[in-house]
C-alpha cells in the first residue's frame, strides 16, 4: 500500500496561512492509489474535524511525531509540508518529503517514463496526413492567412515538425521535459529550428498572437475538471488573433458509454528495441473520466530492458458539453466531426471527435 500523509498551515488550502494543495489535489492523489491523511502538528483530533469539515475523509490521522509509526504500515509513505520540521519527521520516518509545490508537479506529470518510448509506440501514427487534415480544415474555415501555428501538448513534434517544414512558424508546448528533449532533437536533426518549450496550458502566457492553435491526439482530455478545461480554453483564445481558428480532439463521450473503454494491446519493433504495451481502462463515468492504466515491457532481442507502469487520467467529451466551454470563453464552434472526416457526422460509433473553433471579438465574450 501506498500512502501519503499531509501537513495544515502553509499545505492545505484551509490553512493557517492557506497553502496550495486543494481538494481536488487530494482526490487526484487518490485516483494513483495512494491513500491519503493528515499528519500534522495539531493533535489527531483537530485534524479529523478539520478534515471532515471540508467534506474529507481521511484514511489515516498522525500528529507528526507519529509519523515514524506508520513506516512498516505502507509500501511507500510521502509526507508533504511546508518547512523544515516537515522535513526532520519525514527523515525520522523513513518517509519521502515533498513540499507543496514539489508535490502538485509530480501530481501532474505524465508522460515521464512513458515518454521515452513515446515515438516507438506511435511509430505508425501518420503525422503526415494529420497535418493534411489540419491544412484542409485552414482551407475551409480561416478567414486570416495561416502563417503561425500554436501546438498546445506538442508532444516530440510529430506535428509541429510536418507543419514547420511546410512553411508554418511553429510554437510548440508541452507540459513534459522528456517529450520537449525528443522534440528539440528531433528538430535539430531535419535541421529545423522550432520554439519548443516545457510549459502548462493551464497558466499560459504568452506575448505573442497567433493565426491558428491546435491540441492534436486528445491533449484536450488530461484536463480533467471543468475548471481546467475552461482556464485552457480561456489561455489559447489569449494567444489567438480575432478570427483564428482552434482545431482539437476528444473522446467523444457518446462512443466511450456505448462502445465502453476495453484492453488494448500494442507491440511495436524498430532497431532492435520492442515495445509491448498494454492499456488497462478504468471507466469512472460520473464524473466523465477514464484511468488508463499502462503497461510497458521494454525489450532487446531476448533480454528484457525496462519495464514501466504510468496511470493517465482522461476525460471524455459530448458535442453539446463542448459548445458550452466554447461559447463562454471566446470562441464560436464551427463544426464538430469525426477525426480525419471533415464533414462527417458525429454519432455514438465515433469515438475520436475533432472540435473546430473560431475566436470570438474581444468584446463579444
Amino acid at each position: 500500500m501506498k500512502a501519503i500523509g499531509f501537513d495544515r498551515d502553509g499545505t492545505l488550502w484551509y490553512g493557517d496561512p492557506p497553502g496550495p494543495i486543494t481538494k481536488e489535489h487530494l482526490e487526484r492523489a487518490g485516483e494513483r492509489d495512494y491513500i491519503i491523511g493528515g499528519s500534522s502538528g495539531q493533535t489527531v483530533e483537530e485534524q479529523k474535524r478539520q478534515w471532515m469539515e471540508n467534506g474529507l475523509e481521511p484514511s489515516f490521522v498522525v500528529t507528526k511525531s507519529e509519523l515514524p509509526s506508520l513506516k512498516n504500515k505502507f509500501d511507500e509513505l510521502i509526507h508533504v509540508g511546508d518547512d523544515r520540521d516537515d522535513a526532520e519527521w519525514a527523515q525520522k520516518a523513513g518517509a519521502h518529503y515533498m513540499t507543496p509545490s514539489q508535490f502538485i508537479q509530480w501530481l501532474d506529470k505524465v508522460f515521464d517514463r512513458y515518454g521515452e518510448y513515446y515515438d516507438l509506440i506511435y511509430l505508425d501514427k501518420n503525422y503526415e496526413k494529420e497535418c493534411d487534415f489540419v491544412e484542409s480544415i485552414f482551407e475551409k474555415y480561416s478567414s486570416l492567412p495561416v502563417r503561425s501555428i500554436f501546438d498546445g501538448g506538442c508532444g516530440t513534434g510529430g506535428h509541429a515538425i510536418p507543419l514547420a517544414k511546410r512553411g508554418y512558424k511553429v510554437l510548440g508546448v508541452d507540459f513534459s521535459e522528456v517529450m520537449i528533449g525528443r522534440a528539440l532533437q528531433k528538430a535539430k536533426k531535419v535541421k529545423l529550428k522550432i520554439d519548443f518549450r516545457v510549459g502548462d496550458l493551464r497558466s499560459l502566457n504568452l506575448d505573442r498572437k497567433f493565426d491558428s492553435a491546435i491540441c492534436m491526439f486528445a491533449v484536450m482530455d488530461y484536463f480533467t475538471t471543468n475548471q481546467e478545461v475552461e482556464k485552457v480554453i480561456r489561455n489559447v483564445r489569449r494567444v489567438l488573433k480575432e478570427s483564428a481558428l482552434f482545431i482539437f480532439d476528444v473522446w467523444n463521450g457518446l462512443a466511450v458509454l456505448r462502445i465502453l473503454p476495453e484492453v488494448r494491446v500494442r507491440i511495436m519493433e524498430n532497431q532492435g528495441k520492442r515495445v509491448i504495451r498494454w492499456v488497462y481502462p478504468e471507466l469512472d463515468s460520473f464524473n466523465h473520466l477514464c484511468k488508463d492504466h499502462y503497461h510497458l515491457i521494454v525489450t532487446e532481442g531476448d533480454k528484457v530492458v525496462d519495464e514501466v507502469m504510468e496511470t493517465h487520467t482522461v476525460r471524455y467529451f459530448f458535442p453539446q458539453e463542448i459548445n458550452h466551454y466554447l461559447e463562454e470563453n471566446g470562441f464560436e464552434l464551427v463544426e464538430t466531426c469525426p477525426f480525419l472526416d471533415l464533414g462527417g457526422k458525429v454519432n455514438e460509433n465515433v469515438w475520436n471527435m475533432t472540435c473546430i473553433a473560431k475566436a470570438k471579438r474581444a468584446d463579444h465574450y
